[in-house]
């Protein structure tokens, strides 16, 4: 597997000229840059932001940056914030960095979360308590002294520049740096990181650099998109929502100490008991090129990434390891596109205004027919593996050791033990939960539905009848298609240290799929689920709860040559840099400007199989994060997750109510999922956008109504007939790309309260039942009820003016929905298409909900007032 090195010195030879003249004010469109030319060279990295020449001090890049902004109003706002005192535009530009600062006015917007302690422009050491650290890199601080938007923003290279003046303005020694480790073990650590606000940070008193030693990239089809004032690589493009753009991941090297959870030493994010034994890599002080970085040492720093896609060449060995004929074995199985390697996946932005460390994925379609050596790659779907129905979900080959769960019922819970509600944790013992559980040695589900002819031609089985038929008896070859979707790491090697710092500790750096909902995430809706939810409505609110994989405690891929160990199960967390003592707390920005989180926090954490990642085991089944357990392509994981009701919140669009409620699978039997994060109708594309035109997230209108032969039906899409593979390319994240945690949340909890309202309530269950069929049971009920249309309120509306007028009661929340549910019946199949599906509509309900107020309408009948549990 090749590496990809990246020489920032070579980089940034010239890069001066172009940060002092970047034009940042608006989006800017980059591609992974020249660096992708030479994959094989390696050559030393630097993390150094120097001048033009090269070979500049890390104060004239600081210089070239403070003079370039100065004038755009960077030079008023900081003295308006200091009192006059701070002038980023002084001769003496070292010295007024070092001064202390005797006034720091924290009501200015953007300013009210810079950390308490610090008293400086410029905090050796301290990128928290640098007051000009802060104002760059803070999205926060977007506007002048007068309230007006600023008219340009630093680069990447520009912030990167000004970070490592403040590792660098008082280099350390490494005797000074064993001495902070206090007798633990130092090694170089590479780190994904990201500067955030307060309530983003692992510690949540004050902004600061969060750091993990894995990081996220995420596809894309079209290069990525930096906005300057945003300070972040766009997840989504609204003048172009059939495209996403790549987002990569920034990593950097640190000198860093090993130490225990115990010592309360550093913030840990959502740390528990168990952690307490465990050890952590905590930065201590970051590597950059030169002089200035360790006292006594000029360095020259090697960053290097790899990444492997190899789900073709797992899906073969593995079938073929049980005694299934394939078509194909080693050594072709070892080959393009079995395995795809190198910057075909991804490799270092060559992009001077980036800085360095950023792995940046390669623009790709979301999936690609697969060919090997210029022909089309099918491989043999025997009969023998047909035979046992247990191969197939859906109509997607399923390959996994076995479910992680065996349906009780239409609505089955897979709820952690850690997260199913009650006073006895024990009494959920015996529910198998999602993991870890089954290792994912291949992936876990793969496309059958192109078989290919023995002349050749390819015939698409979603336009058959019955799908399953076939797919049920096998025996064809079937179409193999790829994703760019990977897993691999960033390691790094500073040759002056080996002789004084000898261990090595490389990142796990995930290249994932698109995430629907970037302006949301796993970390936030579980605090939200765990302390905002009202008691009486959180327990079986999620089939699936939002887990991060931050909370997680499992080791990088084993199998990849960076030399991950499986004892290592730290990997995920996120950590700060070490406390003294306990910050004071700030306040919280009155402007919170949210950004796609590339930690962790913003990763689903449970493997069922994934989204981001997914599992594998070793034979002592001690379990660790691989990607070659996710599907192929990974599209096949997204219909199956979307359809099971926001299988991986926050990530995954809640597309339940897309299809019709009661799915089938191959042993004949339905599963009814309930809707939990309802999508609007604009979203499902059941009704046009407030600019024209029908944009569902996933190219597939949703249901309508219809009627039959005098009889009112809703025509659903066939769930069995519809393919990914077909409407990728009409994929589209600009709709929901727009919903933030706090939009996402309030529809969880509207959706909540209507089944509420309804009388579905987990209490009733949980007193006849124990726990694991209570939970099944109540899902089952909620799964009786489709949402046939969801829909923000907007003035006027005459069924929500009668509403209030029965009940005398006025909905005046700051968010209002309008749901129309009813209780399914029969289906049978749509006259005149097979991808069809029409379904009896036994009763309907009109329900309208304010968060703290449900109005429902039954089939005609007078209004009914409900008032849910409150937190």
């Amino acid at each position: 597997m090749s590496e990809h090195h990246l020489s920032r010195r070579r980089l940034l030879q010239g890069a001066g000229g172009l940060v002092a003249g970047a034009t940042v004010g608006a989006s800017m469109r980059v591609g992974p840059g020249a660096a992708h030319d030479a994959p094989h060279v390696a050559s030393r990295t630097s993390t150094m932001a120097q001048g033009s020449s090269g070979s500049g001090t890390l104060l004239d890049a600081v210089v070239a940056t403070c003079q370039r902004l100065a004038a755009d109003g960077w030079r008023d706002l900081l003295l308006h914030v200091t009192n006059n005192v701070l002038d980023i535009a002084a001769d003496d530009l070292r010295s007024m960095l070092a001064q202390p600062l005797t006034a720091i006015d924290r009501s200015v917007p953007g300013f009210e979360d810079f950390s308490l302690e610090g008293v400086r422009a410029i905090e050796p050491g301290s990128p928290a308590r640098s007051l000009l650290y802060h104002a760059l890199a803070s999205p926060n601080v977007f506007m002048d002294r007068d309230g007006r938007v600023l008219s340009s923003f630093p680069t990447p290279a520009e912030l990167e520049a000004v970070e490592n003046y403040v590792y660098g303005a008082v280099p350390p020694r490494i005797d000074e740096l064993r001495d902070r480790a206090g007798g633990y073990p130092l090694a170089i650590v590479v780190f994904a990181l990201e500067y955030r606000s307060a309530r983003d940070t692992s510690h949540r008193r004050h902004a600061d650099i969060c750091f993990s030693r894995t990081g996220l990239a995420r596809l894309g089809t079209t290069d990525a998109v930096y906005d300057a004032q945003r300070r972040e690589f766009l997840p989504v493009l609204p003048d172009a929502p059939f495209e996403f753009p790549v987002q990569p991941a920034r990593y950097a090297a640190f000198i860093s100490v090993q130490r225990p959870a115990a010592t309360g030493s550093f913030g840990l994010m959502r740390g528990t008991e168990e952690d307490d034994e465990r050890l952590f890599w905590v930065p201590l002080h970051k590597l950059f090129d030169g002089p200035e970085c360790i006292e006594g040492f000029d360095l020259s720093l090697d960053l290097s990434t790899g990444h492997i896609n190899e789900k073709l060449r797992r899906f073969h060995d593995r079938l073929n390891d049980a005694g299934f004929y394939t078509g194909w074995e080693k050594p072709e199985t070892d080959q393009f596109p079995f395995v795809i390697t190198g910057d075909t996946l991804a490799a270092f932005s060559g992009d001077p205004s980036h800085g360095s460390g950023w792995v940046m994925p390669q623009p790709h379609p979301l999936l690609e027919p697969a060919e090997y050596e210029g022909e089309p790659l099918s491989f043999f779907y025997s009969s023998e593996l047909a035979a046992n129905e247990s191969t197939l979900y859906y109509s997607g080959l399923q390959i996994i050791e076995g479910m992680s769960f065996s349906p009780l019922g239409p609505g089955r819970t897979q709820a952690l033990p850690e997260n199913i509600p009650g006073p006895d944790p024990s009494e959920a013992a015996y529910l198998t939960g999602i993991g870890p559980d089954y290792g994912r040695a291949a992936p876990s589900y793969v496309n059958v539905r192109r078989r290919v002819t023995d002349a050749g031609t390819e015939e698409n089985l979603n336009d058959l009848p019955d799908v399953l038929g076939p797919i049920q008896d096998g025996g064809y070859w079937a179409r193999h298609y790829v994703d760019y979707s990977a897993d691999g790491w960033v390691s790094a090697r500073c040759p002056e240290l080996d002789g004084e710092i000898t261990t090595r500790v490389p990142a796990y750096s995930l290249i994932a799929p698109p995430s629907f909902y970037p302006y949301t995430n796993q970390r936030e809706l579980t605090e939200w689920a765990e302390s905002e939810v009202p008691a009486e409505l959180r327990d079986g609110i999620w089939a699936i709860p939002p887990r991060p994989l931050s909370d997680r405690r499992l080791a990088a891929n084993i199998s990849l040559p960076a030399g991950f160990s499986v004892d290592d199960d730290t990997v995920s967390a996120i950590v700060s840099h070490p406390m003294d003592s306990v910050p004071a707390q700030t306040q919280e920005p009155a402007t919170h400007v949210r950004r796609h989180l590339t930690l962790p926090d913003g990763i689903a954490g449970l493997f069922d199989p994934g989204w981001d990642v997914s599992q594998d085991r070793t034979a002592d089944n001690e379990f660790f994060l691989a990607s070659y357990g996710l599907g192929t392509p990974f599209v096949e994981d997204i219909k199956l997750c979307s359809s099971l009701s926001t299988y991986w919140p926050g990530v995954s669009p809640d597309s339940s109510r897309e299809f019709h409620p009661g799915k089938p699978l191959p042993d004949g039997t339905v599963q009814g999922w309930p809707t939990i994060a309802p999508m609007t109708d604009e979203e499902l594309g059941i009704v046009e956008t407030a600019t024209g035109g029908y944009l569902p997230w996933d190219g597939v209108r949703g249901p309508e109504v219809t009627t039959i032969d005098g009889e009112t039906l809703v025509d659903y899409p066939e769930v069995l007939h519809i393919d990914y593979l077909e409407t990728v390319d009409r994929f589209a994240a600009a709709l929901t790309g727009a919903v933030d945690h706090e939009e996402y949340a309030a529809r969880v909890l509207a959706m909540a309260q209507v089944y509420w309202a309804l009388g579905i309530r987990f209490a009733d269950y949980r007193a006849q039942y124990q726990l694991s069929d209570a939970l099944d049971r109540f899902q089952a009920a909620k799964g009786e009820w489709a949402v046939l249309s969801f829909r923000t309120v907007t003035d006027p509306d005459e069924e929500l003016a009668l509403a209030e007028q029965d009940t005398a009661v006025r909905l005046d929340g700051e968010r209002r929905y309008r749901f129309h549910l009813f209780r399914w019946g029969a289906e049978e199949p749509h006259p005149e298409d097979v991808r069809r599906i029409l379904v009896r509509m036994e009763e309907q309900v009109i329900a309208y909900v304010d968060l703290a107020t449900v109005l429902v309408g039954r089939d005609g009948d007078r209004w009914e007032r409900h008032v849910p549990p409150r937190a």
